[in-house]
C-alpha cells in the first residue's frame, strides 16, 4: 500500500502541473482575435488551426471551459504560423474545433 502511495503522488503532481499550463496563453496569443468570416475580407488566409480540450474525458463536453481550451490552443497555433485572427470553421465536436487563421492589418 505504501509503495502505491509513493508512485501515485508524483503522478498526481505531474497531472496538476500540466493542467495549470494547458490553457495559459502566451502574450502574443492573447492578441489573436476571434472574428466572423465577414470581418476578414481584407485579410490574408494563412492556414488552419485545430484546438482541442485538454483531456480525453472532456471530449464529449461542450461547456465553456472546453470551448476556451480549444480556442487557447488554436490561438497559440495561430501565432506560430503568423496569424492574428481566427475564424471558426467548425463547432466544438468531440473536444476538437477547427479555425481558419488569418493575418489582418
Amino acid at each position: 500500500m505504501h509503495k502505491v502511495v509513493r508512485l501515485f503522488t508524483p503522478f498526481v503532481l505531474l497531472v496538476a502541473i500540466s493542467a495549470c499550463t494547458w490553457g495559459e496563453l502566451r502574450p502574443k496569443a492573447v492578441n489573436v482575435e476571434l472574428l466572423s468570416s465577414a470581418d476578414v475580407a481584407e485579410c490574408m488566409l494563412l492556414g488552419t488551426a485545430t484546438g482541442k480540450a485538454k483531456s480525453r474525458w472532456s471530449a464529449s463536453r461542450t461547456d465553456m471551459s472546453a470551448v476556451n481550451e480549444a480556442r487557447a490552443m488554436a490561438r497559440r497555433e495561430a501565432v506560430y504560423i503568423g496569424g492574428n485572427v481566427l475564424v471558426e470553421k467548425s463547432a466544438l465536436l468531440n473536444g476538437r474545433q477547427t479555425f481558419s487563421v488569418y493575418s489582418c492589418p
